[in-house]
């Protein structure tokens, strides 16, 4: 089922991904299903969360929303136009407007580079400034990231993680982006630099109308600055929560036990760790090119073999996104949905 929209996403919608799936081929028959019919929506000015443990899908459904990757099938809507089949100046325009911040940002710029022709490189490309028009707006970009004009002159390795990752992120907002795509962009920063790199961020939306998209293992950040949450399992979506709600009524299974998993200050010492039980050998990803695996899991919840509620009807019928209160969906057979 899809999730419906409200009527404030129907006039400001931006994003659409319909049925969206992406497999990669092994060869010998084999394929890797990363994403799997994913539909979703954002409207401008929405901050999207997108969580699940590593290897369900998350970076690659954003290389596919960025250009970098293609879908196997599906659509995906900016403004209305199909991104896999923009050419030209159209694509051109495009990567303009949609801009992303990585987990390392070494690796990001070239260590030829110095930080002044890494921060200058897209004025020149996308808006065919001068040298003297582009060194004006570096200047300003780099001061609001909180850092002076002589990191201008360094390079790459002159630089600490979080200065780089401040560098990439006024990077992209410097050319005021429709959307935002953060790919784990705080996960290697302490937590100091974590909060600079966030508040700056959340000053661009609010200044600038800019949307996020923003994948990461922190329950917490997600909850703290998401206006909604997705949580991915196995290239699907499993819950949709408004941001503020996410402790307070996830329902699937999944998510409890991600929840679950996480510390706080005030556990008990001896809190045990709940542990996920194993699939069963092979990767749950990993399938012939029938879409069967040969275990009933294939063709019920993708869950099922990890869920201590499973029964015969998970493990023979896939369940759908269904709402269970207004903004909230899940996709669980053992959960009582508004139909």
């Amino acid at each position: 089922m899809e999730v419906r929209k409200t009527e404030k996403q129907e006039d400001t919608e931006m994003l659409s991904v319909e049925h969206v799936s992406k497999v990669f081929e092994l060869g010998h028959q084999r394929e890797i299903r990363a994403v799997e019919d994913l539909f979703f929506n954002m409207c401008h000015g929405e901050r999207v969360m997108v969580v699940g443990e590593s290897g369900c899908g998350k970076s690659t459904l954003v290389r596919m929303i960025s250009g970098i990757e293609m879908p196997t099938s599906g659509k995906i809507l900016f403004n209305g136009k199909n991104v896999p089949d923009l050419r030209g100046e159209e694509l051109r325009q495009y990567r303009r407007q949609v801009q992303m911040v990585f987990q390392d940002s070494a690796h990001v710029i070239s260590p030829r580079m110095t930080i002044g022709e890494f921060l200058r490189e897209p004025w020149i490309c996308f808006e065919h400034k001068s040298r003297r028009e582009a060194d004006e707006v570096v200047r300003y970009s780099i001061q609001r990231v909180g850092l002076d004009q002589s990191y201008l002159k360094r390079r790459p390795h002159q630089l600490s993680g979080g200065e780089l990752q401040r560098i990439c992120v006024a990077r992209a907002i410097a050319l005021h982006p429709q959307l935002l795509i953060c790919d784990e962009a705080t996960s290697a920063l302490d937590v100091s630099v974590q909060k600079q790199i966030l508040d700056l961020i959340r000053e661009h939306v609010e200044e600038s109308g800019c949307s996020v998209l923003f994948i990461c293992h922190d329950l917490a950040l997600a909850e703290n600055f998401g206006d909604r949450i997705a949580v991915m399992y196995r290239g699907r979506i499993v819950e949709w929560l408004n941001g503020n709600h996410l402790k307070r009524e996830a329902l699937h299974p999944y998510t409890r036990l991600l929840l679950d998993s996480v510390f706080s200050i005030h556990d008990e010492p001896d809190k045990p760790i709940p542990f996920l039980p194993e699939e069963g050998g092979r990767s749950g990803l990993d399938q012939n090119k029938n879409g069967r695996d040969g275990t009933l899991e294939s063709m019920g919840c993708a869950f099922c073999a990890r869920c201590e509620k499973a029964d015969e009807e998970c493990r023979k019928k896939r369940p759908e996104l269904n709402m269970v209160s207004p903004g909230h969906f899940v996709a669980c057979l053992k959960i009582e949905t508004q139909r």
